[in-house]
């Protein structure tokens, strides 16, 4: 399966990461254990889903290493991501686009 990915390395709890796609696509925030089981196609625990719009809000339920991979769940194409990461009490307003 062909993913984007980006290893944000150690974030704070409570910090909120927008993820900006140009598709409809799956996020997975990802604790860097559990992305060991992703790569190895194992069963793993994840924040986030099926996403549909965009800029898509996760919290981090945790101080960890945090990875975030975005990917079509096996469709053919390729999905463009990027993210910021906000203080908890700096989040802008956000204006959502729906993916058809």
């Amino acid at each position: 399966m062909r993913y984007w990915l980006n290893d944000m390395g150690e974030v704070g709890a409570g910090k909120t990461i927008e993820v900006e796609l140009d598709r409809a696509a799956n996020i997975r925030l990802l604790d860097f254990e559990n992305f060991k089981l992703f790569k190895q196609g194992l069963p793993h625990e994840f924040v986030g889903g099926f996403i549909r719009f965009t800029p898509y809000r996760i919290v981090t339920p945790k101080q960890a290493h945090w990875v975030i991979v975005a990917d079509l769940g096996g469709t053919e194409g390729e999905v463009s991501a990027s993210y910021k990461i906000y203080p908890t009490d700096r989040i802008p307003k956000m204006r959502a686009t729906r993916f058809e």
